[in-house]
């Protein structure tokens, strides 16, 4: 499951069975680009940041 920053308590809730407490506090200050990597087959939580990247998409997808 990759978990980004969550702010409603409703969502929290949903989700806090599957995270430690350390993680727990800091899915509320995830900034842009970082998750949190938790599954029942992982020892522990893993924080990963993206980067965008900066390539550019070649499709028709039209932009909103």
């Amino acid at each position: 499951m990759l978990i980004h920053r969550l702010m409603l308590n409703d969502e929290i809730r949903a989700v806090e069975s599957h995270l430690d407490d350390y993680a727990i506090k800091h899915v509320r200050k995830l900034n842009q680009g970082e998750v949190i990597l938790t599954s029942v087959n992982l020892l522990h939580n893993m924080f990963i940041h993206v980067r965008k990247s900066p390539r550019t998409q070649h499709n028709d997808t039209p932009q909103l």
